[in-house]
């Protein structure tokens, strides 16, 4: 067996000192070995040892420009210590050695994804899994993707294809999950939600998944056990802080989800959901000025979610302003046309400025009556 099969041997079977050895042997011999800096570079990025890596792998290209993998490589350093302007450089560089070097247009993808461009981040997913439709990673990506996108049916389908080709991934088993849950199954979102946490019982942001779909299933005693055993394994992760704050809500206990959701908001304080959990918890504690600010921040944050609209016309017509509550309402309708609540409130909004009959029509539409029918029976109006 040759140094580099043996070496590329070791760094496969993840067996990174032996694979720095076996480089150290082979640059006794060779110092000009570019191989032999690439895989050691590997095994130390591998181990966390960055700034050795880095050295090393700059230290391979320098000696080889032909492989897209070293710059790759360079690039998920640079990544890992969230540089990404560094980190997009170096997948640029790879991509100009080889334009069809799916890794780096998979890497470029994930960026677009955390910068908020998620019509680019497709793009470049879609072309990594054209390329390599039979890697498993590029399939997940490419589900999550889909899935911020609010492209369910083609989150699911790219998430099921990533684990027909990789059955054990918990992370896939756990965007599966994710995914049942936006769809409303949530028996098969738990199903899919334990089977990762059996593969990978310790992972946080399952247990954080695992408590909101307990709390959407009104499990709440299960739904804060799961929470709280996420918080325990990762203490200053926002999302579960959040959820811990809802579930709170949802016991009553309002005290302990306004402390949640403000933790939450200290660790991520531009989250437009923690902004309108917040408000909705002033609102329960009878602090409608507090619950008017988190909303307005929130539609600050995110000035298409139609929740938060119906929220602020709540608000508003609480506080006595009509036009305004009015004009909530109908950006609500504009973004859900057949959003019953946004409907209904509406109608109520109308019917405070004496617009009786068509506000108890918008009413009914939206909170659905019932009338006796004497052939018939009873019949609920939708």
């Amino acid at each position: 067996m040759t140094d580099l099969a043996a070496i590329k041997e070791l760094s496969a079977t993840g067996r990174h000192q032996e694979c720095l050895q076996a480089c150290q042997n082979t640059l006794q011999g060779n110092p000009q070995e570019a191989f032999a800096y690439k895989y050691a570079g590997k095994s130390l990025l591998a181990l966390g040892q960055l700034e050795k890596a880095h050295q090393c792998l700059a230290k391979a290209h320098q000696l080889d420009q032909t492989d897209p993998e070293i710059a790759k490589d360079i690039g998920n350093i640079f990544n890992a210590t969230k540089n990404q302007d560094e980190a997009e450089q170096y997948y640029k560089i790879a991509l100009s050695i080889d334009p069809n070097y799916a890794p780096a247009l998979n890497n470029l993808g994930l960026i677009a994804k955390q910068k908020g461009d998620l019509q680019g981040a497709v793009t470049l997913l879609k072309t990594a899994v054209e390329i390599d439709p039979t890697f498993a990673p590029f399939q997940m990506n490419l589900g999550l993707i889909y899935k911020d996108l609010g492209n369910l049916d083609q989150a699911l389908t790219s998430t099921l294809t990533s684990l027909e080709l990789k059955p054990d991934n918990p992370t896939s088993h756990m965007n599966l999950g994710s995914i049942y849950k936006d769809l409303g199954n949530l028996d098969q979102a738990l199903a899919s939600t334990l089977t990762s946490l059996e593969l990978k019982p310790d992972n946080p942001d399952a247990l954080t998944n695992l408590g909101g779909i307990y709390k959407d299933l009104g499990n709440l005693d299960q739904a804060l056990a799961s929470t709280l055993k996420s918080l325990k394994l990762k203490p200053d992760n926002p999302d579960a802080h959040l959820n811990l704050g809802g579930i709170y809500k949802d016991l009553g206990n309002l005290d302990q989800a306004l402390a949640s959701t403000l933790t939450s908001l200290e660790l991520k304080p531009d989250n437009p959901d923690a902004h309108l959990n917040l408000g909705g918890i002033y609102k329960d504690l009878g602090n409608l000025d507090q619950a008017l600010t988190s909303t307005l921040k929130s539609l600050e944050l995110k000035p298409d979610n139609p929740d938060a609209n119906i929220n602020l016309g709540g608000f508003l017509l609480k506080k006595g302003k009509i036009k305004e509550s009015i004009q909530a309402y109908e950006q609500a309708l504009r973004l859900q046309p057949e959003n019953r609540l946004a409907i209904s409130g509406k109608g109520k909004a109308l019917k405070r400025i004496g617009k009786c009959s068509e506000g108890i029509k918008l009413i009914r539409k939206g909170d659905g009556y019932a009338r006796i029918d004497i052939h018939n029976g009873l019949k609920v109006h939708r």
